[in-house]
């Protein structure tokens, strides 16, 4: 099972995947968290998870936010790539079926960017971080 979260068959492709998902998921991140690049911050996210009827707003507000903070973090770096894209998989479900499926496929109000957004996740998680990556540097450490 560890042999498998490191093991990467993608290669400098995944790379450019990662860099962009990480990027972004790090940036939403921290608008949620610190209320950085025109976020609202923790609790103004915690008040709109609590109108969607989230359970939990408040753990719900810092686990959504730290998996798309921390998860970034580790997809720029390639580390624990497969881990990360599940937490973060869970977030983009999440956001398909609480907030964005009723306005429909299309953007902007439609769920066709995080649907996007979750099959490169989904890519990660299966096939791993690519060249370039921690992960690929510990599975060669063999």
């Amino acid at each position: 099972m560890c042999d498998w979260l490191k093991k990467t068959n993608g290669g400098v492709g995944f790379l450019f995947l990662r860099l962009a998902l990480g990027i972004m998921f790090t940036a939403h991140g921290s608008q949620k968290l610190f209320g950085a690049f025109g976020g609202h911050g923790i609790q103004e996210f915690a008040g709109s998870l609590q109108q969607m009827g989230i359970p939990y707003p408040q753990i719900s507000a810092y686990l959504a936010g730290g998996s798309e903070f921390f998860g970034g973090i580790l997809l720029i770096l390639g580390l624990c790539t497969r881990v990360a894209s599940v937490f973060l998989l869970i977030t983009m479900l999440v956001a398909i079926f609480k907030v964005h499926l009723p306005g429909g496929f299309f953007a902007p109000a439609g769920f066709e960017y995080p649907f996007v957004i979750a099959g490169g996740l989904l890519l990660l998680l299966i096939e791993g971080a690519g060249c370039c990556s921690v992960d690929q540097k510990c599975a060669n450490k063999k």
